[in-house]
């Protein structure tokens, strides 16, 4: 029982210890901001760019396009688990970027 309790106290210790470091993971968690998202997406042939990403236009379905908080967007695929690309960018640019998508890419369904 002794031994249990200094484990017990020492996870609880390291746990504790932990919670600083909280904040740093949910940056991690968040998609990359950028200022300009229509400067990132171009069709180049049969793909779409995306910053440095390239996406053949005849596996993209769907995209993700929506609000993240009351400042953000945010670009994600997830139906295309192969390119992780995720990125947030100002609210303001939302419909624009959903306009893009429409006049470029027809056939590909937005979702939020």
């Amino acid at each position: 029982m002794y031994l249990y309790d200094d484990w017990t106290f020492l996870s609880g210790l390291i746990g504790v210890s932990m919670f600083p470091l909280y904040p740093l993971y949910l940056k991690a968690q968040r998609p990359e901001t950028i200022k300009n998202m229509l400067y990132l997406l171009e069709v180049r042939g049969d793909n779409l760019r995306v910053g440095m990403e390239q996406i053949p236009i005849d596996k993209l379905k769907r995209v993700a396009v929506g609000p993240f908080d009351k400042d953000y967007a945010v670009l994600q695929f997830p139906y295309n688990p192969m390119y992780q690309i995720d990125y947030s960018f100002p609210i303001q640019q939302l419909d624009d970027v959903r306009a893009w998508f429409r006049s470029k890419l027809p056939d590909v369904e937005l979702i939020e």
